[in-house]
C-alpha cells in the first residue's frame, strides 16, 4: 500500500470505527456527511502546528513527475452502495482546471434537471429525493454542495422560478445560454463574483448588518493573496470599530461581559463565513487551499454530529470551522491573484530523502491509530436519565452522563440544555436510600446546607427508577433515572441521545438556519 492509499485507509478506518458505535437513528446522516468530513480532514494537518496535511503530503511525495501547473488535483470521497445495502467508501481524483472546471459541469447538470421545470422548496433548492438522484453525477457528493450550487445558479440567473400553484418550481434561467457561450476563464470569474456576492448577502442577513457594509468586492479582496484568516476577522471587526485583537489577548478572568458577547459573535461569524465563503472557495471552486493547524478528531467530530442529529439540528455545524490559513491554488493564481504574492506557508520543503519523510508520516499515522485503540480500553460507567420540564412534560431529553462527572457542572449543563442559561442558584432534590428527599445546592447558595462542590453524580448513589427534581427561578426540571450501565468507549459523554419532537420543534424556532 503506497502512502496515498495508507492516508485514505486511515481516514476511512477512523470514520467507520466511530460511526459503527453511534446510535442507529444518526447513521444515515453520518453517511451522507462523510464526504464533507473527508474534505475537512484532507486539509487538516496530521501533526499539530505543521503543514503536513494529506493534500500537501500527497502532492509532494506521491505525485512526483505528475505535478502540473494546468490543474489542481483533488481527492474526494464518494459513497457507493454495496451488497445488501452496505456502503463502500471510494476516493476519487477530480481535476479542477479553469478550462474544464467540474463546478461548471455540475451547474449544467442542475440546469438540465430543471428543464422544463422541477419542484423545489421555498429557498429554490431541490427536494431531498431529487437531490439524492443528482448527487452521484456531481464532482462533490454532498447535500450542501447541491444546495450551494442551486443558490449560486439563482444568483447568476442560470435557473429561475417557474409559475406554479400551491408549490415552488424552478426552470432553466434566461441567462444560461449566454453564460455558456463565454470563454471558460470568464465563466469562472463571473461565478466567483457571484459566490462573493452570495457570501455578502448571507453575512449581512445573519448578522443584521447595514446594507452595503460588506459586498462582493469585500470578499473578493481576500482571494487575491495567500492569507491568514485572522486578517479577515480583524478587518471585519474593524468595520464595526472593534479591535478584536485586544480581546484575543485577554485572559478569561479579565474578560468583561461585553468581551464574552464579542467572542460569541466572533464564533458565530466563523460559522457563517466558513459556510458561505471559505468552504465554497476551498472545496467547491478550489481557488484557495485551506489548512487547519490541528489534526482532525474522529471522536469529537462524529460524536458531536451524532448529538446534533439527535436534537434535530444540522450536523454540518460541527464541520464548519474556518481554516487557520489558506494559500491560492493553481486556479486562484490564474483567476484572482494580484501581481505579487506573499510567501506561501504551505510550501513543502525539498527533502532529499523522501522515503525517510514518508516513513515519518507512516509512523505518525500508526501512533495515532494506536492511541485511539488504547484510549478505548476503559469505557466509563454511565447513568441514563430522562429530563423534562415540569410544566411541559412533552418537552423532554434523554441523556447519558458518566457517574464520575461533576454534579455541579451537570446541573448547569442540563439547565442550559433546556434554554436556562446563567443559572447561579438551584435546589437539586434527590431521594436517599430510605426514600427521603435530600436537598443539594451550589456553593454560596443559602437555600441548602448540602453543597454539590467537589461532588460527583456517583456520590448521590443513584438507583434505577429514582426521580429527582431541580428547582430554579427560570423553571423546574424532573429527572428520571432510567438505567445504570457500562458506557461505550467510542462515545463522548455527557451526551443527549434522544429528545421529544415537541422540544425539537421548539428549538428550531430559535435556530438560525442561515448560519
Amino acid at each position: 500500500m503506497d502512502l496515498k492509499e495508507e492516508l485514505f485507509a486511515y481516514f476511512i478506518g477512523g470514520y467507520e470505527q466511530y460511526y459503527a458505535h453511534m446510535d442507529t437513528a444518526a447513521k444515515k446522516q453520518l453517511r451522507q456527511i462523510a464526504p464533507m468530513a473527508f474534505a475537512k480532514w484532507y486539509y487538516a494537518t496530521i501533526m499539530p502546528e505543521t503543514i503536513l496535511t494529506p493534500v500537501n503530503i500527497i502532492e509532494s511525495y506521491t505525485c512526483g513527475n505528475e505535478k502540473t501547473e494546468d490543474y489542481e488535483p483533488v481527492y474526494t470521497l464518494h459513497m457507493q452502495k454495496g451488497k445488501k445495502g452496505t456502503a463502500k467508501y471510494v476516493c476519487k481524483e477530480v481535476r479542477y482546471a479553469v478550462e474544464n472546471h467540474p463546478l461548471v459541469a455540475d451547474l449544467k447538470t442542475l440546469a438540465a434537471f430543471c428543464d422544463p421545470d422541477c419542484t423545489v422548496d421555498e429557498r429554490g433548492c431541490f427536494t431531498i429525493e431529487d437531490a439524492q438522484k443528482i448527487l452521484p453525477k456531481l464532482a462533490f457528493e454532498d447535500l450542501y454542495y447541491i444546495e450551494y450550487l442551486m443558490l449560486l445558479a439563482q444568483q447568476m440567473g442560470l435557473v429561475e422560478p417557474a409559475p406554479a400553484i400551491h408549490t415552488y418550481k424552478m426552470r432553466k434561467g434566461h441567462k444560461l445560454d449566454a453564460f455558456l457561450q463565454k470563454d471558460a476563464k470568464q465563466q469562472m470569474q463571473d461565478l466567483l463574483w457571484a459566490g462573493c456576492a452570495l457570501a455578502a448577502e448571507r453575512l449581512t442577513e445573519a448578522l443584521d448588518l447595514d446594507e452595503g457594509m460588506v459586498d462582493a468586492a469585500f470578499f473578493h479582496h481576500y482571494l487575491e493573496d495567500h492569507q491568514s484568516t485572522d486578517v479577515f476577522f480583524l478587518d471585519f471587526f474593524a468595520l464595526l470599530d472593534v479591535n478584536l485583537e485586544n480581546v484575543w489577548h485577554k485572559d478569561m478572568e479579565e474578560m468583561t461581559e461585553e468581551d464574552h458577547a464579542l467572542m460569541s459573535s466572533f464564533l458565530f461569524l466563523g460559522l457563517v463565513t466558513d459556510k458561505w465563503f471559505f468552504l465554497p472557495m476551498g472545496l467547491f471552486f478550489h481557488v484557495i487551499r485551506p489548512m487547519y493547524f490541528m489534526p482532525f478528531s474522529f471522536s469529537k467530530t462524529i460524536n458531536s454530529m451524532a448529538s446534533l442529529i439527535a436534537m434535530g439540528q444540522n450536523p454540518m455545524r460541527e464541520i464548519l470551522t474556518p481554516p487557520s490559513y489558506y494559500s491560492l491554488s493553481i486556479l486562484g493564481r490564474e483567476l484572482t491573484a494580484k501581481e505579487e504574492l506573499s510567501p506561501n506557508m504551505q510550501g513543502m520543503p525539498n527533502v532529499d530523502d523522501k522515503e525517510e519523510m514518508i516513513r515519518a508520516v507512516e509512523m505518525q499515522l500508526h501512533l495515532m491509530t494506536y492511541e485511539q485503540v488504547v484510549q478505548k480500553n476503559k469505557p466509563p460507567q454511565v447513568i441514563q436519565m430522562r429530563v423534562y420540564l415540569d410544566k411541559s412534560p412533552l418537552m423532554w431529553k434523554e441523556v447519558e452522563i458518566p457517574l464520575q462527572f461533576s454534579l455541579d457542572l451537570w446541573c448547569h449543563d442540563i439547565a442550559m440544555a433546556f434554554g436556562m442559561e446563567d443559572v447561579e442558584d438551584y435546589i437539586l432534590s434527590v431521594p436517599n436510600a430510605d426514600g427521603v428527599m435530600v436537598k443539594y445546592g451550589p456553593d454560596g447558595s443559602k437555600k441548602t446546607f448540602r453543597k454539590v462542590t467537589n461532588m460527583t453524580i456517583a456520590m448521590l448513589e443513584p438507583r434505577e427508577n429514582d426521580q429527582w427534581h431541580m428547582h430554579m427561578e427560570s423553571g423546574n426540571l424532573t429527572i428520571e433515572v432510567l438505567e445504570l450501565m457500562e458506557g461505550d468507549a467510542y462515545r463522548m459523554y455527557p451526551r443527549i441521545y434522544k429528545q421529544s419532537k415537541k422540544i425539537t420543534e421548539w428549538e428550531k424556532g430559535f435556530d438560525q438556519d442561515h448560519f
